[in-house]
């Protein structure tokens, strides 16, 4: 499958990433938004319901690439280290929605990013792989992405790096 820029449901991988980068600089992804919302006590009793069941309901389905691979998620090993799903994992990607909604609930702007190629892999799985992207490699240069930036349901495809630039 050729990564085209007018079709990005034709990308091999899929991120869901927060739209402004976190203190560290990196795009948080979508999972650790919703953490930090649970953690911080910001969620209805209902919200916090559905987002433990819905972890539960991962870390069930699919592997945790830091128990087979300590060092994938290290700050200071990998300080960008992030992780895509495969287009292919679509049980998996199927609940991505509801995450979305939250964050849409409490104002948590998010963007969803498409690759063939986003970074030199850390880690892969049948369902994932992690990657410190190509944009943070010494010397790198920008990845063949499609960025679709996106808040409250709304879509704008722009071709770009991660970054939107």
């Amino acid at each position: 499958m050729r990564f085209h820029p007018k079709s990005p449901q034709q990308a091999g991988f899929v991120r869901y990433e927060g739209a402004e980068r976190n203190v560290r600089g990196i795009h948080p992804g979508i999972f650790g938004l919703a953490n930090a919302l649970a953690r911080d006590g910001r969620l209805s009793e209902a919200d916090y319901s559905w987002w433990l069941a819905s972890n539960l309901w991962y870390d069930a389905a699919y592997i945790n690439p830091q128990l087979v691979d300590a060092s994938v998620y290290d700050r200071t090993l990998n300080p960008t280290a992030q992780a895509w799903f495969k287009v292919s994992a679509g049980h998996l990607l199927e609940r991505i929605p509801g995450y979305l909604s939250l964050l849409d609930r409490y104002a948590v702007p998010w963007r969803e990013v498409r690759s063939n190629d986003p970074g030199a892999v850390l880690y892969e799985d049948e369902f994932q792989l992690v990657v410190t992207p190509w944009l943070t490699q010494p010397g790198g240069d920008e990845g063949p992405e499609m960025l679709l930036e996106a808040r409250s349901g709304q879509v704008k495809a722009t071709k770009g790096t991660a970054d939107g630039t």
